[in-house]
């Protein structure tokens, strides 16, 4: 899936990226592949699981 990050917290080290059904799902910055971090409004590349909090994105890759 793609999507683009609408909230980082540099501080905390987890953002939320949009989707496109318009929902914002969490990320941690240890899911990132090919960056150590990202800004808002960056656009990414991620898989998108579920787990017992919810939604996450993992395997986010920062695209050009």
């Amino acid at each position: 899936m793609e999507g683009i990050v609408s909230k980082f917290f540099t501080d905390k080290g987890y953002g939320f990226i949009e989707i496109k059904s318009g929902e914002e799902v969490f990320f941690h910055i240890s899911q990132l592949m090919n960056a150590e971090e990202v800004q808002r409004g960056d656009k990414v590349s991620f898989t998108l699981i579920q787990t017992r909090k919810g939604q996450k994105c993992v395997k986010i890759q920062l695209l050009s």
